[in-house]
């Protein structure tokens, strides 16, 4: 299997709230069809009591496509984090599975970079981040992207995943998303 991580800092943390949430399958090994995990890291949503919402999306095919947003709450500590809520919400594209699934794929979902690897993109300190797993029986693909709407009118593959969080929200109506990251 082909396996791509950018961010080793982040994929260690996205598999710790694998763990922690629990149900979702390992990824790194592969997928017997075809997988797609976005990951909000959203910095600023910590309140002053330590408390922030995560969210992940998850658009698996096994027998058929399904997509559901795993809504977690976490509390934080100085040294550590635990989820003390967790709901999950499925959805369907309007526009269908397959051209749904054609549209993440054409905006790059299973071929972007990481954001180590694209020009003019930088780590931005206490910024949004979202994280992308990807995984069929041939690849494993882990990449992020810190603040993509920032980047967008000067980075194309910014742009890409704007598009990519965009039309998620939008067809599977997960309006409990962040419209902007």
């Amino acid at each position: 299997i082909d396996t791509i991580v950018g961010g080793a800092e982040f994929h260690n943390r996205s598999n710790y709230e694998r763990n922690v949430i629990g149900d979702l399958d390992i990824l790194e090994n592969g997928y017997a069809d075809s997988h797609f995990r976005i990951w909000y890291a959203n910095i600023s949503a910590i309140d002053e009591k330590k408390v922030a919402d995560r969210f992940l999306v998850i658009i698996k095919h096994k027998q058929n496509w399904e997509a559901q947003l795993v809504t977690s709450t976490w509390k934080f500590n100085d040294d550590s984090a635990f989820m003390v809520k967790k709901q999950i919400i499925n959805g369907n594209p309007k526009i269908g599975w397959p051209k749904f699934i054609d549209s993440l794929i054409n905006l790059g979902i299973t071929s972007l970079k990481d954001e180590s690897l694209v020009k003019g993109m930088y780590l931005r300190p206490n910024a949004n981040m979202v994280h992308f797993e990807i995984a069929n029986p041939h690849l494993y693909r882990f990449y992020s992207y810190t603040t993509p709407d920032y980047f967008k009118e000067t980075v194309p593959e910014a742009a890409q995943v704007t598009q990519i969080l965009k039309l998620v929200r939008e067809q599977l109506s997960f309006y409990g998303l962040p419209s902007e990251y």
